[in-house]
């Protein structure tokens, strides 16, 4: 992908140590014992094509506000939680790291039960969240993550879960509840597919996509290099990009292109003619009062020329 990259990942490698509360079986399953063994839980690679799988444990409708619905596990649990993982199938602006690293029996908000402790980091552009505690095992390979601290208080609400499910394909994130709740920054989840393998981003190859080689050579000796590299180039290729065909005011059609990196204040908007002339408007925070930069020689303006939506048919 060419331009400034957006995404500050985790690379990290946690170093697992021996715990005297858990066992490792071979057969990858973690025994919750008092005796003392290697709790290394190895490298694992995990396919890129995942689906949602969203928790099943409790159904809907006899979650309520006021009572806990999970019930603590009591058996082995699933070790292959342990690792670092990043969310993947998504948008490069929305990406998110889980790091996983030790499961310990333990006691939270009053509930005594299987924990693993993690560290998630999630983006939207230039909004971040982050979240740090101990999951609650209620199945072998399922956990759930609640403000255990709060519910310390016997009149607690008991309304905002996020649940971590592991199967073959990846680390699966869901949420029961109000997403509203973590902390997070606007728009930022952590929901969503995890690989601890390289992750798939469905922008990788939105700047080709989106403009052919003629199209981009003519762009970049329109703006120049350093807006081309440090406005167009990292605005499409880490932000989001819209593309239609619009119709002029002299009835021809053009493209026009939307580009912008949520919550950053940067972006651009274009239009490419039939003829092959470029309008290119930077936009954003200071940006209102920027001339439009453009090949036509007879235009003037702050605003791209006048264009309509082509009508739904």
């Amino acid at each position: 992908m060419k331009g400034k990259g957006i995404i500050l990942l985790l690379s990290a490698i946690l170093c697992l140590t021996a715990c005297g509360t858990i066992e490792r079986k071979a057969d990858g399953v973690v025994s919750t014992t008092e005796s003392e063994s290697d709790n290394d839980a190895g490298e694992i690679i995990m396919e890129t094509e995942t689906e949602e799988a969203v928790s099943d444990t409790i159904p809907d409708d006899t979650f309520t506000e006021t009572s806990m619905p999970y019930t603590p596990w009591e058996g082995d649990v699933d070790a292959n939680f342990i690792g670092v993982w990043h969310r993947t199938n998504c948008h490069s602006a929305i990406a998110g790291t889980i790091a996983m690293d030790k499961i310990e029996k333990e006691t939270h908000g009053g509930i005594k039960g299987t924990f693993i402790h993690f560290k998630g980091e999630f983006i939207r552009g230039g909004n971040f969240g982050i979240i740090e505690g101990e999951a609650l095992f209620i199945n072998e390979n399922e956990a759930v993550y609640t403000s255990w601290k709060a519910l310390e208080d016997p009149d607690a609400v008991y309304d905002t879960y996020l649940i971590f499910n592991i199967d073959d394909s990846g680390l699966h994130v869901s949420l029961q509840g109000e997403n509203d709740r973590l902390g997070f920054g606007q728009g930022v989840t952590a929901i969503g597919d995890y690989i601890t393998d390289e992750p798939v981003y469905t922008n990788t190859n939105i700047v080709e996509e989106t403009f052919s080689e003629e199209e981009l050579g003519r762009i970049k000796e329109l703006l120049g290099e350093q807006i081309y590299n440090d406005e167009f180039i990292y605005v499409t290729s880490g932000g989001v990009v819209f593309d239609e065909t619009v119709i002029l005011a002299d009835e021809k059609e053009a493209r026009y292109i939307k580009a912008f990196i949520p919550g950053v204040g940067i972006g651009y908007d274009m239009l490419i003619t039939e003829d092959g002339r470029i309008y290119y408007k930077p936009t954003g925070v200071g940006k209102d009062g920027f001339a439009v930069i453009t090949d036509d020689p007879e235009y003037e303006g702050t605003q791209l020329p006048e264009y309509t939506d082509i009508p739904e048919q």
